[in-house]
């Protein structure tokens, strides 16, 4: 009987995944020394920043940082995510989402104009 394909599929399979472990480990280790350097590692832009055109790893605030600014000073003073929401929804600041249709970002949320207002 002749059982090579089957011991050569086994052979190249444990293969893979020592070559797949081996790169995860090595695209780690480049975002953990990017962090360490303080450079970017994500894709995506946070929220109230846009990539530089001229050099796309460095961002720029938008109009839109000074409110994720006043949000991390709100949670910093001790407010939750609810109480920071009532605040928003009282000063009448957009939903990120809102944000990204005015500037032409893409983004998941087909409802993005319409607010919760049970909080």
């Amino acid at each position: 009987m002749n059982n090579t394909g089957t011991e050569l599929m086994l052979i190249s399979n444990i293969s893979n995944e020592w070559y797949a472990a081996s790169i995860s480990k090595k695209i780690r280790a480049v975002h953990q020394m990017k962090a360490a350097n303080r450079k970017r590692v994500g894709s995506t832009v946070p929220f109230g920043y846009k990539k530089d055109p001229e050099d796309k790893k460095r961002l720029i605030d938008e109009p839109v940082a000074e409110v994720a600014k006043g949000i991390f000073a709100l949670c910093l003073a001790g407010n939750g995510p609810i109480k920071i929401a009532r605040i928003l929804e009282d000063e009448k600041v957009f939903v990120p989402c809102a944000c990204y249709d005015t500037i032409g970002r893409k983004h998941s949320n087909p409802r993005s104009h319409y607010r919760r207002t049970d909080l």
